[in-house]
């Protein structure tokens, strides 16, 4: 049998921020929300979409860390 991705019941939500930022509130059902911050409505709603895509097609979770370059 199948195992259902756990964010598949995911619901979003995209909000302002500050008045300069844009939010998504990510709810997972059994999980506490998460809220995720972008610079603009754009980048909120490319991200949504690529999250919604990487759990229809059962991608793996990975966390992604970046280190920022020393000057």
């Amino acid at each position: 049998m199948d195992k259902k991705h756990p964010h598949s019941d995911a619901s979003y939500r995209i909000f302002p921020l500050d008045g300069i930022a844009f939010a998504v509130e990510v709810v997972i059902p059994d999980m506490s929300p998460t809220t995720i911050s972008f610079p603009t409505e754009a980048d909120a709603n490319s991200w949504v979409e690529k999250h919604k895509s990487g759990v229809a097609s059962g991608e793996t979770l990975r966390r992604r860390f970046y280190r920022s370059a020393k000057h």
